[in-house]
């Protein structure tokens, strides 16, 4: 059923094209136009769609259609994503082909990357996997990617140099290839970024440094109006401002909202860019910085790549869906309401939809319980310890002795789970022993005290709450 729907919106904008060996059409999916280019692809003879991705390092088919067909499959090394979360990657034994290219080769990366991509999106163009440009040639070999005409051509730097002297375009950018990507100096507001040149990116995207209060395992995203000018060429977009799981080695992607008006020319060692659009030296400069955290804009924590929910700033968060809205409550409870309707091209039922948000946000929903749990743990803490103190039923060693207790009590440093809130547990209860009863008192520990007590513990830390007084004490110890 996906594949006849996929090609059934294959429409695309464009007829036909039968042209000579060594140039094919690309195609675009009319559920999102110009945002990714497509080309034919066989696969042990069928057809596919595979998205045409200068970011991507390798070729890479569908797990999904790999398992359906029942290819033979061996391990290989995992790849990252544009957020650095590992996939699992293993090798088809198949015969591939670009037959408009007059090119096959033999085996293909396997990865459940291409589903994470899209197949929960019913708004992202469907495909079957990605091809890597760069690997589409060899030795002088040029590739023409030409999106003004929608075509590839493998040729050479003299043909291409004809299509790039376009007295319609302007020099955008001579990106070299470096660690897999042709990275492209480019200025986006105030700051100046060295951006891959991505035809797989639908939205141009800069890496943020992640922000202590990103939620451990995922990723945030907020988008930013600026200017881009890269070469000669300038243009006023919305930026994607992305914290990604771990620390990238670039600073970003030039997306198709800049590329889908280019048209590229690329070889092993560099990628010349022209474009249509306007000049640099028509607009003064800019003093937007996109990375800036602006309140008043929306922020998503994405789960998946294409699960990302909008966070309130009542602490909740919502999903928008095909035919649900949902809300994530701070408790991790999901409420879900129906949309009454579809999006044109709407590939799931409204129940489809709610079991698949349940099972996708089941981990995040438990994790936002737990931190309200402990948070209201810690809320309870200096009260219970206030109560505690205060009990003159009990003499001063003896509530000590509860303190302490309570003290011992919290998680081990050997608990991956628990280890940062039981370090911040015992930071408040000593916190209260320096202030209620200070050492020297006559309600303080004492030093043989302190002493015996830690004698029960057999390993860990130490329980000794005046080794260091610090300047203050703050009520709001991170985690």
């Amino acid at each position: 059923m996906r594949r006849a729907v996929l090609f059934a919106a294959l429409l695309a904008c464009r007829a036909a094209f039968a042209g000579p060996a060594g140039r094919a059409r690309i195609w675009f999916d009319a559920r999102a136009p110009m945002a990714r280019p497509m080309a034919r692809v066989t696969v042990d003879g069928a057809p596919h769609a595979f998205l045409l991705d200068t970011g991507a390092t390798h070729h890479v088919w569908s797990l999904e259609r790999a398992q359906h067909v029942g290819a033979l499959r061996d391990p290989a090394p995992p790849l990252l994503d544009f957020e650095l979360r590992e996939h699992d990657v293993e090798r088809a034994r198949v015969k591939v082909a670009v037959p408009e290219l007059d090119l096959a080769f033999d085996g293909i990366d396997v990865s459940d990357w291409i589903e994470a991509l899209q197949d929960r999106n019913p708004d992202v163009p469907h495909f079957d996997g990605v091809l890597s440009p760069h690997r589409l040639i060899t030795g002088d070999e040029v590739l023409v990617i030409d999106l003004l005409k929608g075509e590839i051509a493998i040729t050479d730097w003299p043909d291409a140099r004809e299509r790039l002297d376009d007295k319609s375009l302007i020099a955008a950018a001579d990106a070299q290839f470096e660690d897999g990507h042709y990275l492209a100096t480019a200025q986006i507001g105030a700051h100046v970024y060295r951006l891959a040149i991505d035809t797989g990116a639908p939205r141009t995207m800069v890496y943020a440094p992640r922000s202590l209060d990103t939620p451990r395992g995922m990723s945030r995203r907020r988008s930013h109006p600026a200017r881009l000018v890269v070469g000669d060429l300038m243009r006023p977009l919305t930026v994607d401002v992305f914290e990604p799981l771990g620390a990238p080695d670039l600073d970003g992607v030039l997306g198709m909202d800049v590329l889908a008006d280019c048209v590229m020319a690329l070889d092993a060692r560099r990628l010349e860019l022209r474009c249509r659009g306007d000049k640099r030296d028509a607009h003064g400069d800019s003093t937007v910085s996109v990375l800036e955290r602006d309140p008043m804009r929306p922020e998503y924590v994405c789960l998946e790549p294409n699960l990302c929910l909008r966070a309130t700033a009542a602490g909740r968060f919502i999903y928008y869906g095909d035919r649900i809205a949902a809300e994530i409550d701070r408790d991790g409870n999901l409420r879900v309401v129906s949309l009454g309707g579809a999006r044109p091209l709407a590939m799931r039922s409204t129940h489809d939809e709610t079991r698949w948000l349940q099972d996708a946000t089941a981990l995040f929903r438990y994790q936002r319980g737990h931190e309200r749990s402990l948070a209201r743990s810690f809320e309870f803490l200096p009260l219970h310890l206030a109560a505690v103190w205060s009990d003159d039923r009990f003499s001063a060693a003896e509530r000590r002795e509860v303190l302490f207790k309570i003290w011992d009590e919290a998680a081990e440093p050997s608990d991956r789970e628990l280890a940062a809130a039981g370090r911040r547990a015992r930071r408040v209860i000593e916190r209260f022993v320096r202030r209620r009863l200070p050492r020297g008192s006559p309600d303080g520990f004492a030093d043989d005290e302190l002493a015996r007590l830690n004698a029960r513990r057999a390993d860990g830390p130490r329980f000794d709450p005046y080794r260091y007084q610090p300047s203050h004490d703050r009520e709001d110890d991170e985690l």
